[in-house]
């Protein structure tokens, strides 16, 4: 699984299915959501991809988090995503933040289906 921030993206031209989430603690809906976007991401030749919003107050601590940053990783990858899009922490709410990124997601990575985690 490739790691990357929102700046440095390595797909720009491939098609992707994206999947949306804090993933705080990649509990079992988090996983469905993971499993269907690379269930779609498969069924459609491309590329699955977790994008990881910081948790509310989270200032560059796991303190906040169910598990840690290397837990989280091991976690997606074994669901199979292969990229992981780590976003900075923002001001904005996690609604405004997922509303105002969805566009910038279908831009960069070419997402033909973005999914919400819960």
């Amino acid at each position: 699984m490739i790691i990357t921030d929102h700046i440095n993206i390595p797909l720009r031209s491939s098609a992707s299915v994206a999947v949306i989430g804090q993933f705080d603690g990649v509990h079992l809906s988090h996983q469905r959501a993971l499993r269907e976007a690379v269930l779609v991401a498969r069924s459609m030749n491309a590329i699955a991809v977790a994008v990881v919003m910081p948790a509310p107050g989270e200032a560059g601590t796991e303190a906040c988090c169910l598990t840690t940053a290397d837990e989280k990783m091991q976690m997606l990858e074994l669901c199979g995503v292969d990229v992981c899009v780590l976003l900075p922490s923002c001001r904005e709410g996690v609604v405004s933040m997922a509303e105002l990124i969805v566009p910038l997601l279908k831009e960069r990575l070419h997402a033909m289906h973005v999914i919400l985690a819960e």
